[in-house]
């Protein structure tokens, strides 16, 4: 579960370092901008931080990223989940030369063991990254009590401004009411610049963005783009509010403001630590010589720079749309509308397994076709087909091991039930597209042809069969399936995925009676072989206790 859980926050990190390059690229333009577009920009990066899943665009910006095609649905896989199981574990960053050096030194699957050195090492890691984001946690609690102690004894002097005499520099603090807290013996004037700021801090809600902000960066403590992203968000947020304090301040007030921070700089970073939002602290020399030079562009720039802004943040926060080299129309009819021959891809030779699959009317391509008789009657011919990917040869696909195949049909699947004795042929009776989120998985791999192993397992006299994507050196995950008397293809609940010790396409169950099936597996922690047995039980498919 923590090994999951790191490799699910490992993905997320490597996507947001992408949008975090790419927003350090893009902030030199915008230069001469308002700040708080440059302060926008980062929540793109926010997002990428803490959101596993985001949709997919023809416009994502992540388009150039050569990943292969482990994508997930609405996912971006550059550790593959499973990668602690495979006989040959390996990443695909998009950056070749590190995945090159990265997989060379990641440790094969040991045969017979029963544990993988991946596995170990992803255990080792992730307790290593649980550790550091507790340290890191508990620190910034710590931080936080002591400066709601030393604000106890604060005197209001109007509104939601307090005096104190045990702090060095003016803050906002404060997550539900946040007030503003400044040291004693501040003069009129200095105290008008520092309100003007503070407020506008509170007004943005830079005292819920930077806590945020924050924890996300916690959780990715271990990346050192996520904390140079974070000063930089630091930087501009301090920079866009002393842009939109000078405005609420009315007139030229550059100056004066400009000598107040200077008085009441501290020479600290607190950025490191995510406190309160401080007026002396944090970049000074920087923000003084952008309040000196600001001159507030016309309105035609900066309506070009909200709508560049605007499709920048759009660009990084969606994944790119899948691409591939067969390309037919998945709809509900089956009807497509190219060839499968002309699309499989410039200069492949046609893969010769023991039956080749054979590209159908509506071209997609079928690697599995079996005709079945319902308990109800009739005649269905049940299909596997690949309606939009690519054929790839075992070197093409990344080398032996970790699922690939000598030949390999990667892509988007579909389960199309067709009646035979329909008047036209190939007319199609009902169609399942839920394959891809069957298993987590965008694009599914089989090897060529095979056949559904079909059976009766829950005794209502339909027939029932499994589905396999690789699972790791010992075994495959599996989802069960049924052809219900309308024709229709539906998912048997089993309470998950089936991880079974076969690396068949499609594995036959074995049955314990008319209701129930076992299933083998290796178990890792003990080295041994072990069974799980199944009941149906009204609905669904129930484990029994061992």
């Amino acid at each position: 579960m923590m090994s999951a859980l790191f490799i699910a926050v490992l993905n997320m990190s490597i996507t947001a370092s992408y949008a975090a390059i790419g927003v350090l690229l893009v902030r030199p333009a915008l230069k001469k901008a308002p700040k708080i577009y440059a302060y926008a920009l980062w929540s793109a990066v926010l997002v990428r931080m803490v959101a596993p899943v985001t949709l997919s665009s023809a416009f994502s910006l992540f388009g150039f990223l050569q990943t292969g095609d482990r994508t997930e649905a609405g996912r971006m896989v550059f550790v593959p989940p499973a990668v602690g199981y495979m006989q040959q574990p390996e990443i695909a960053t998009g950056i070749a030369t590190l995945d090159r050096a990265v997989n060379v030194a990641l440790p094969e699957a040991i045969v017979g063991s029963s544990v993988n050195p991946m596995q170990l090492i992803l255990w080792g890691a992730s307790l290593v990254w649980a550790a550091g984001a507790v340290i890191l946690l508990a620190y910034s609690m710590a931080v936080y009590w002591r400066t709601a102690r030393s604000v106890r004894t604060a005197t209001r002097i109007m509104g939601n401004v307090y005096e104190s005499d045990r702090i060095g520099s003016p803050f906002v603090f404060g997550w539900i009411r946040p007030n503003i807290y400044v040291p004693v013996g501040l003069g009129e004037r200095e105290l008008r610049f520092i309100v003007a700021h503070e407020q506008t801090h509170i007004r943005r809600r830079d005292y819920l963005v930077k806590p945020i902000a924050y924890l996300a960066l916690i959780v990715h403590w271990f990346n050192p783009l996520m904390w140079l992203s974070f000063a930089a968000m630091s930087k501009d947020m301090e920079m866009a509010c002393d842009e939109g304090a000078l405005q609420s301040l009315g007139g030229d007030n550059r100056h004066g403001y400009s000598q107040a921070l200077l008085l009441l700089s501290t020479g600290k970073r607190n950025w490191l630590q995510g406190g309160p939002l401080t007026f002396g602290e944090n970049h000074v020399t920087a923000r003084i010589k952008r309040i000196v030079r600001y001159r507030r562009p016309g309105k035609r720039a900066m309506a070009f720079a909200f709508i560049a802004v605007a499709a920048l943040i759009a660009g990084f926060v969606v994944n790119p749309a899948a691409s591939a080299t067969i390309n037919a129309d998945s709809g509900a009819d089956g009807n497509a509308t190219k060839n499968a021959n002309a699309n499989i891809g410039a200069g492949d030779e046609q893969p010769e397994p023991e039956r080749e699959p054979q590209p159908q009317p509506d071209s997609a391509y079928v690697l599995s076709t079996n005709r079945v008789e319902p308990a109800g009657g009739g005649l269905y011919d049940i299909n596997v087909e690949m309606v939009n990917g690519n054929h790839l040869s075992e070197e093409e696909a990344g080398g032996p091991g970790g699922g690939v195949y000598p030949d390999n049909y990667r892509g988007i699947y579909r389960l199309r039930v067709v009646n035979p004795l329909l008047s036209t042929q190939g007319s199609t009776a009902s169609v399942y597209q839920g394959l891809s989120e069957d298993f987590g998985e965008q694009a599914l791999n089989f090897a060529g042809r095979f056949d559904l192993a079909l059976a009766d397992y829950n005794g209502d006299g339909q027939l029932d069969f499994t589905l396999g994507q690789w699972g790791g050196s010992n075994g495959d995950f599996y989802c069960l399936y049924t052809l219900n008397a309308r024709g229709k293809i539906e998912k048997l609940n089993t309470g998950g995925e089936l991880y079974i010790t076969d690396h068949e396409p499609s594995a036959p169950l074995d049955q314990v009676d008319g209701t129930s099936f076992a299933v083998k597996y290796y178990d890792q922690l003990s080295g041994a072989y072990k069974q799980h047995v199944y009941r149906w039980e009204t609905d669904k498919f129930v484990r029994l206790k061992e």
